[in-house]
């Protein structure tokens, strides 16, 4: 499959990798990487930046044993895992090996060496695939708790377009029964109130193009509009809601034209991305905000680059 992301158009691999669950000391467990034992690295071989990786955290993990700087041992437990694949994640990097990564030790005297490492940059996690759920979908029986899975027994394993289509699709379903959104009996009554609003003939078409046209507008497979002129309890109104691919919110600002100096447009783009978080509940940052004009002058498209908004500039012969 192609997947056109804002990047451009690009072959990738899917896989899916296990993690133990983050040891009762360790605060900057991030959902993110791919981290192999010396001597299996070859299963991991085909692993190239772009790929999409899937991170499955495990219910429990092997508590550690810790050499402390006074020469004493300590054991250091996991928590408990959440038994499910909790992140989708974007290679960075290839497989790389790092000869000054520490050998870790386990309290059955087990002794790894996880020195081969590919970083990955998280996409969402604001959604679940349950144990249960990956296994019907890889054929494995209903109990395996993914002991020794993957590819050479490596805790990675390459899969099909299908299978991620499938755990995707799972994946973005048990966002919304588990998540909801913040959308009150109160709030979708002010929302059916009527209010004037000056909006030119210019903005109104451009904004209805681009809702029934979303993933030819942002160039990327899998866009939805999910509505349009979404008011919030504050009142502020944003022109467009989507949904991309993955399932991250979109928060869209419509502005005709885009000159030095006119910020405007940009920090609605911002509002909106962080208002919606909350309201439609997704996690604190993955959400995206997006600008959207028939014209922005390369000045604030820097501007916009710098706080993380997207730029999406649409031809006006299209929408006329």
């Amino acid at each position: 499959m192609s997947f056109k992301c804002n990047l451009g158009v690009q072959q990738m691999n899917y896989w899916v990798t296990t993690h133990y669950p983050p040891t009762v000391d360790n605060d900057q467990y991030n959902l993110t990487g791919v981290w192999i034992v010396d001597g299996k690295e070859n299963a991991a071989e085909k692993l190239k930046p772009g790929d999409i990786v899937l991170i499955y955290q495990t219910k429990t993990g092997k508590s550690e044993i810790r050499q402390e700087v006074d020469g004493t041992r300590k054991i250091v437990k996991c928590i408990e895992g959440k038994e499910g694949i909790v992140s989708i994640t974007k290679a960075k990097n290839k497989l790389l090996k790092d000869p000054k990564f520490l050998v870790t030790e386990y309290i059955n005297g087990e002794k790894r060496w996880w020195c081969w490492h590919a970083e990955t940059k998280k996409i969402t996690t604001s959604g679940f695939v349950s144990r249960e759920e990956l296994n019907s979908v890889l054929g494995y029986k209903n109990n395996y708790v993914l002991k020794g899975f993957g590819d050479l027994k490596s805790g990675i394993k390459l899969i099909t377009q299908n299978e991620f289509e499938q755990l995707l699709k799972l994946f973005k379903k048990n966002q919304i029964n588990k998540i909801g959104t913040l959308d009150t009996e109160q709030n979708k009554k002010i929302k059916n109130k009527r209010f004037s609003i000056d909006e030119s003939k210019e903005h109104l078409n451009l904004k209805n193009y681009i809702a029934s046209n979303p993933s030819k507008v942002l160039k990327e497979d899998g866009v939805i509009t999910i509505e349009k002129e979404y008011l919030f309890p504050t009142m502020d109104k944003a022109d467009l809601v989507l949904e991309d691919y993955f399932g991250r919110i979109i928060g869209l600002e419509v502005e005709v034209n885009v000159e030095n100096g006119q910020i405007e447009g940009i920090l609605q783009a911002i509002k909106y991305r962080y208002m919606l978080e909350l309201m439609k509940k997704r996690n604190i940052g993955e959400s995206r905000a997006i600008l959207a004009a028939y014209n922005i002058s390369p000045k604030m498209k820097k501007i916009c680059e710098q706080y993380k908004v997207e730029c999406i500039t649409v031809n006006k012969k299209d929408v006329e």
